[in-house]
């Protein structure tokens, strides 16, 4: 690896690494569950793989160089690997289950709305945790595989320094989202509260006249 190059991939990482220790000391102080989960997962991913790898080796499903053959083991880790790092049909999932979720709730207060009976959405929620943490725990998997990945290739399959650089980078970044993911999240109340403080009064009064048309004939117990 040229200087030039390692620099353009370690200053990324650097920065990366600085956001990942900030807010994993930001949510260790509001919310420490959150860094338990992260880094169990993270923990998982990592044994999940080692022992995968160590399993597709006996099976000669992974050659001496860290390739996979094209035996049935090899095949089959190799079509499981894809499916574990395909982000895009991750993001599709969870965005269907989430719009299952909440949409026929929207959709209920609309037509109910006109009727004066609509309760409020209830898993609007639920329903941002679920995508958050379905998208955070894929990127914090993501990094436990590419770290323990990374580790093989340049203990066992003799590759060179370069590709645990490249491995170790890409496990940064996939934690600096997940971090990410997770501090927005979890500062969405004072973004809400803020953003609340500074809708003009007309507007906020307009909601309510809406929401009380909407809910007129439900029993203020039942709202």
């Amino acid at each position: 690896m040229t200087g030039d190059r390692f620099v353009q991939i370690a200053a990324p990482m650097f920065v990366g690494l600085c956001i990942v220790v900030a807010l994993v000391n930001k949510l260790r102080d509001n919310r420490p569950g959150d860094v338990r989960t992260v880094w169990y997962f993270f923990s998982l991913a990592a044994v999940v793989t080692g022992l995968v790898i160590r399993w597709g080796t006996q099976a000669q499903g992974i050659s001496e160089t860290g390739e996979f053959t094209a035996t049935t083991a090899g095949r089959f880790l190799s079509e499981v690997q894809q499916l574990a790092m395909d982000l895009e049909a991750d993001f599709d999932l969870v965005v269907a289950v989430a719009a299952v979720l909440v949409l026929p709730q929207l959709l209920n207060y609309i037509l109910c709305g006109a009727f004066g009976c609509a309760t409020r959405p209830w898993l609007l929620g639920p329903g941002a945790a679920f995508v958050v943490w379905s998208l955070a725990k894929f990127f914090v998997f993501f990094a436990g595989m590419s770290v323990m990945w990374g580790i093989c290739s340049y203990a066992f399959w003799g590759r060179p320094f370069e590709a645990l650089f490249l491995y170790l980078a890409f496990a940064t970044l996939s934690m600096t989202m997940a971090t990410s993911l997770l501090g927005a999240y979890r500062c969405m109340d004072s973004f809400v509260s803020c953003v609340t403080r500074r809708t003009p009064a007309w507007a906020l009064r307009a909601i309510r006249r809406m929401d009380a048309f909407a809910t007129r004939h439900v029993p203020k117990s039942g709202a």
